[in-house]
């Protein structure tokens, strides 16, 4: 968590934000996610959760994975489609079969041992009369 005076906030591309993300929990409660831009080693992203309508002289600023960025600039049609396949409509919803994956490669089978012979080994030395 960072510390950051109100007037930096802009200069992080938190005002105004890059995205706003707001989630609705099971129990009601709202969480707000407000989204700027990348730090300097463009792997996070600056974020302010549940900011206060409040004027501060500064603010709480985190930093979140770059990789909810995919997520947010998602069109609105996949998140639709996410949401309507719900697990209570699953069972309602016809899928076409899918071909299973291919299996990891497994290593050759051992060689079967040969059955042990009765005959006694040959000598191999010529013999010189």
């Amino acid at each position: 968590t960072l510390t950051v005076p109100t007037s930096q906030l802009a200069e992080l591309g938190l005002d105004p934000p890059i995205a706003r993300v707001e989630l609705t929990l099971k129990k009601g409660d709202v969480q707000r996610l407000v989204v700027g831009k990348p730090d300097f080693s463009n792997r996070f992203l600056y974020a302010r959760v549940n900011p206060s309508s409040q004027p501060a002289s500064q603010v709480e600023v985190i930093l979140i994975p770059i990789d909810l960025q995919s997520a947010i600039d998602r069109p609105l049609d996949d998140w639709k489609q996410a949401s309507e396949a719900s697990p209570s409509s699953a069972s309602e919803t016809t899928t076409a079969p899918t071909s299973p994956a291919p299996a990891a490669a497994s290593p050759s089978p051992a060689p079967k041992p040969q059955p042990a012979t009765d005959s006694k080994p040959s000598d191999s030395t010529p013999s010189n009369p």
